[in-house]
């Protein structure tokens, strides 16, 4: 579904990623919990104020399982009509049974800041019985031309945990 827009402002994207762009708690073994040299520095994306023409999404009602290999749990090729930052929004429905990361990759390479190495985000933990998770991610400079772009998961404790819906909002030009 692309659904064309009219004057939206990368005002409002930039709130939504701001929401997520914090720094990490110090703590020791969990890659979530910061290290223990103490918190993660502040990660920051400057969002320009150009509009916005387009919004392109996907969804899933199947169940995916999310072990300890990497895998997409959803994909969304788009044709970014000019050099930008795309805001990529993500929201799925986690059942118990692991601790899972989330990361989100551009033409099958890791966009650095949230959910990379440095920074990684957990959608659920082992304690909970089912949650609803979202994250939000600015990728800046996104050349013009067509993009890939996937929301990937990994189990970090337990031996896996089942997605159920999922979907996936792209913001771009």
């Amino acid at each position: 579904m692309t659904t064309t827009l009219s004057k939206m402002n990368c005002r409002a994207v930039s709130l939504a990623a701001a929401l997520v762009l914090a720094s990490a708690s110090a703590a020791l073994a969990d890659p979530t919990d910061g290290s223990a040299d103490g918190p993660s520095g502040r990660a920051t994306v400057t969002v320009p104020t150009s509009s916005i023409s387009k919004v392109s999404g996907k969804y899933s009602t199947d169940s995916f399982t999310c072990n300890a290999t990497e895998k997409s749990m959803l994909a969304r090729q788009i044709f970014n009509a000019s050099t930008g930052t795309v805001a990529v929004h993500f929201v799925g429905e986690f059942f118990e049974g692991a601790r899972a990361l989330i990361s989100l990759r551009r033409n099958g390479v890791l966009v650095p800041g949230p959910g990379d190495a440095a920074s990684p985000m957990a959608a659920h933990d082992t304690s909970g019985d089912l949650s609803t998770n979202g994250f939000n991610w600015a990728v800046a400079n996104v050349p013009a031309g067509l993009q890939t772009f996937s929301v990937t998961c990994r189990a970090i404790s337990g031996i896996s945990l089942t997605v159920d819906e999922r979907s996936l909002v792209i913001y771009h030009r």
